[in-house]
C-alpha cells in the first residue's frame, strides 16, 4: 500500500469515527466541537487523497462522483455553522441534514470499498448501498429534530 492510499484510508477513518462520535453527542458538548473539526478536516484530507488516486486513471470512478457529493455536504454543514447567527434557529437543523448526509456517503464509499475488495459482488449491488443509508437518514433526522426542536430546548 503506498502512502497516499495509506492517508486515505486513515483519514477515511478518523471521518467515520469522529463523524459518528460528534452525532451522537449533544451539541453543546466540549467533545461534540472538536470531533466536528475533526470530521471536517478528515474530510478534507480523504477528498483530497481520493481525487489524487482518481487521478492515476483517465475515466471518472463511482467514488470520484461519490467523494464530490459527500464533500459538498460536508461543506454544507460547515457553512451553517459559519452563518449559524444570519440563518436563526433553522442553522441546527441544516446542519445536522448536511452532516447526516455527507457522513452517509462516507458509510457508501467504505462499505463499497471493502466489499467489492474481499467479496466478488454483482456491480448492481454498489448502488443498493448508495441507495441505502438514505432510507435510514430520516429515521435519525427525526430523531435529531426531537433532541433539538422539541418544546423546552434550546
Amino acid at each position: 500500500m503506498d502512502g497516499l492510499v495509506l492517508f486515505h484510508v486513515v483519514t477515511a477513518g478518523t471521518a467515520l469515527l469522529s463523524g459518528f462520535t460528534a452525532v451522537n453527542l449533544q451539541r453543546k458538548a466540549p467533545l461534540h466541537r472538536i470531533a466536528g473539526k475533526a470530521y471536517l478536516l478528515s474530510w478534507l484530507g480523504f477528498a483530497a487523497s481520493a481525487y489524487l488516486i482518481g487521478a492515476r486513471r483517465p475515466e471518472i470512478s463511482p467514488f470520484e462522483v461519490i467523494t464530490t457529493i459527500g464533500l459538498f455536504f460536508t461543506l454544507m454543514a460547515y457553512w451553517a455553522v459559519l452563518n449559524r447567527r444570519k440563518l436563526g434557529p433553522r442553522w441546527i437543523g441544516l446542519h445536522y441534514n448536511n452532516m447526516l448526509s455527507s457522513l452517509a456517503f462516507v458509510c457508501i464509499a467504505t462499505l463499497n470499498q471493502i466489499l467489492f475488495r474481499m467479496f466478488d459482488v454483482p456491480q448492481w449491488s454498489f448502488w443498493v448501498l448508495v441507495a441505502l443509508p438514505f432510507f435510514v437518514l430520516p429515521i435519525y433526522g427525526r430523531k435529531l429534530n426531537r433532541r433539538y426542536f422539541a418544546k423546552g430546548t434550546s
